[in-house]
């Protein structure tokens, strides 16, 4: 570790409004590039700038002390830097030879490299078996296909002899059924159709006793009718007739007196005898056109009641011929109805009995291939074995082959490196501790390290910010980029923080006071709080649920099978199938527990290495990590013990035992925090 853990008795600084940071770091940029190009009063104007804002800040006094350093410096080149010596001779430290450490670390490199050359021996070992077994899987998996197909044509068969069994018995009953009902309803109609034609007939009688009725009614008008005409025809006439006589008398006024009576009386006769004859002439005439009209209208009405009688014989027979047509169409509607219901009815009971037969019927076959296939299994198991023994034969003489190969090789190397580790050590800095990374990515990610270490217990200390300066110029990186990474690690190292406060109970949604603490030490302003709010309330939700373990295997299939035990058991589960998806996937997700295979296809590595690149991440170093392989070999158990892993589980994993060694680790280091 860099950065001495010391008892830090200065308060953190309330955070700085986001402007007002932003002004800092310009300051502390400008100071940066002033002191690397030599202009040291322009340096001490900035800085002069930063403190007037913050006055402790320590990056301020680191380049303060720089600056200080560069005025007593009895030196420096044409641009004004620190020449390389000075700063060799300030950073560096003669380091002793301690040969029995030396030994202990090239054993260790060692071990590491033989342990994947044996790894490599165990895979293609397990591959080796793996074939053999694919092999005997596929040949099994074809003796099952072949068994399954048999089972289903005799399944097809059976089903197919049972259903028309079953079809013929099921028409034979309906046929029944219905007969029976048409018993029934043709019964139903007979009767339904007497009480139609008997209400029709009632209906008829008693519509043609209206007719009558109605007939004597109007001929008896009729009669009064003509009574009545031939009445006032006679008195009309007899009106007109004395009328007449009267005009004929008062023609003859001119005769004489004596021949006046006379011819009076004759004329009164013979005008009465010729009246009377005309009167009765017209009144026979008069009674005949009367009868003739009354015998016309009594034919009209004759002929009105036998239309009516007819158009009423004619409706009763329309009308009984609908009534019977609707029962008979009623019969029909109830017929087709009760036969659905019958045909369902069967249908579904017979298909009941049917769905228990082949049920049954598939059962017993079932069990009959189970038997054959679990007899098959025992065979591959066996042979199995056989070959798993041949390999851990062949893996044994590897084993003691590369031990001894090993310890020649220790020897060699520790007396090439006592020659030369003195020399090698001595051009190291402090800071580093090993050679100087080539590459920029391996230089950020050091210095990300060290940043991470050194707000381990914030505030940031001088002697911490002058050691990161020294750092920064040893890698020649930038202010910029010492700010960018420092502001990325600040919220990351005060997010896991948050999680773990928030593990322990010490954080809870309706108490913030914890949470606030954290913010003030670890300078977090409002921006950066609202931004990381998503953060928290994802751990709040973590802290609810239970663990998040990480499976990684190259076998799908094994990988949802554990997926399934695991959930079951309410964990959360995320899984993948190579370490470098796993490592990916860690750069942005917390987990709490890591479960690996030992062996991984291509050029993946194996679970070694994979637990060895997790334990290089800081924040994954407590996290616990257990191996598993489908080799029973105390090798790679010791091996695993001996890098550090919490546990190994041998394939096929036991369900049970995986739950409880999950439920075991993670308690354990809950423990550990949480006494941390």
């Amino acid at each position: 570790m860099l950065f001495k853990k010391t008892q830090n008795i200065r308060p953190a600084p309330p955070p700085q409004p986001e402007s007002s940071r932003q002004e800092i770091a310009a300051h502390l940029r400008m100071a940066d590039k002033h002191i690397r190009e030599g202009n040291l009063p322009e340096a001490k104007a900035e800085l002069d700038a930063v403190r007037a804002i913050e006055p402790n800040n320590v990056y301020a006094l680191a380049l303060e002390e720089r600056r200080q350093a560069l005025e007593k410096a009895p030196r420096t080149d044409e641009e004004g830097a620190v020449p390389t010596e000075v700063v060799e001779e300030r950073t560096s430290q003669k380091l002793s030879i301690d040969e029995e450490a030396i030994r202990a670390e090239i054993e260790q490199r060692l071990e590491t490299e033989y342990n994947k050359k044996f790894t490599e021996e165990i895979r293609k070992a397990e591959q080796r078996i793996a074939e053999a077994l694919k092999k005997e899987r596929e040949w099994q998996e074809a003796e099952r296909a072949s068994l399954i197909t048999n089972l289903e044509k005799d399944k097809e068969k059976f089903r197919k002899d049972l259903e028309k069994q079953s079809k013929d018995m099921f028409e034979i009953e309906v046929g029944k059924m219905e007969a029976s009902y048409r018993q029934q309803l043709a019964a139903e109609r007979k009767k339904a159709e007497e009480e139609t034609r008997a209400e029709m007939s009632a209906l008829y009688e008693k519509s043609m006793l209206e007719l009558k009725e109605s007939s004597v009614k109007e001929k008896r008008q009729l009669v009064d009718k003509e009574r009545k005409a031939l009445e006032e025809s006679k008195k009309q006439m007899e009106e007109e007739f004395q009328k007449r006589l009267s005009d004929e008398l008062a023609k003859g006024k001119a005769f004489s007196l004596a021949d006046q009576e006379k011819e009076k009386k004759k004329l009164e006769e013979e005008t009465r005898a010729r009246l009377q004859k005309e009167f009765d002439d017209k009144l026979v005439a008069d009674r005949k056109r009367i009868e003739e009209q009354i015998k016309a209208q009594q034919r009209e009405l004759e002929k009105s009641i036998e239309d009516r009688h007819e158009e009423l014989a004619e409706g009763t027979q329309v009308e009984l011929n609908k009534r019977l047509d609707e029962i008979r169409r009623n019969e029909k509607l109830e017929f087709e109805r009760k036969q659905n219901e019958l045909r369902a009815q069967l249908e579904s009971e017979y298909n009941a009995k049917l769905s228990a037969e082949l049920a049954k019927e598939r059962e017993r076959m079932e069990k009959q291939i189970e038997k054959e296939l679990k007899e098959r299994q025992s065979r591959l198991e066996t042979d199995r074995k056989k070959v798993v023994e041949e390999e851990q034969s062949k893996l044994d003489d590897a084993r003691v082959n590369m031990k001894v190969e090993m310890e020649k090789e220790i020897e060699k190397r520790v007396a090439d490196v006592k020659s030369s580790v003195e020399a090698v050590y001595r051009e190291k800095l402090k800071l580093l501790g090993v050679k100087l990374p080539d590459t920029r990515e391996e230089k950020v990610r050091i210095y990300v390290t060290r940043l991470r270490e050194a707000w381990a217990s914030p505030p940031v200390t001088p002697e911490a910010a002058r050691e990161l300066m020294q750092l920064r110029d040893i890698f020649a990186l930038s202010f910029e980029d010492h700010i960018e990474l420092e502001g990325e690690v600040r919220l990351q190292v005060y997010v896991t923080e948050v999680e773990k406060e928030i593990k322990k109970g010490h954080i809870k949604p309706n108490d913030d006071t914890t949470l606030e603490e954290l913010k003030r030490r670890y300078q977090i302003t409002p921006e950066e709080q609202k931004k990381l709010e998503p953060h928290i309330l994802s751990a709040f939700q973590r802290a609810i649920m239970k663990a998040v373990i990480l499976v990684v295997d190259d076998e799908a299939g094994f990988l949802e099978t554990v997926r399934a035990v695991l959930e079951g058991y309410g964990y959360s589960v995320l899984t993948k199938q190579s370490p470098t998806d796993a490592m990916k996937l860690l750069e942005t997700t917390n987990v709490d527990m890591i479960i690996a295979d030992v062996m991984f296809s291509g050029t993946e590595g194996d679970g070694f290495s994979f637990y060895e690149r997790v334990q290089k991440v800081p924040h994954l170093k407590k996290v616990p990590f257990v191996l598993m392989s489908g080799m029973h070999e105390s090798f790679f158990v010791r091996t695993g013990i001996q890098l550090g892993v919490d546990d190994y589980l041998t394939k096929p994993v036991d369900p049970d035992m995986l739950a409880a060694v999950v439920e075991g680790k993670l308690k354990k280091y809950k423990s550990l925090r949480e006494a941390d």
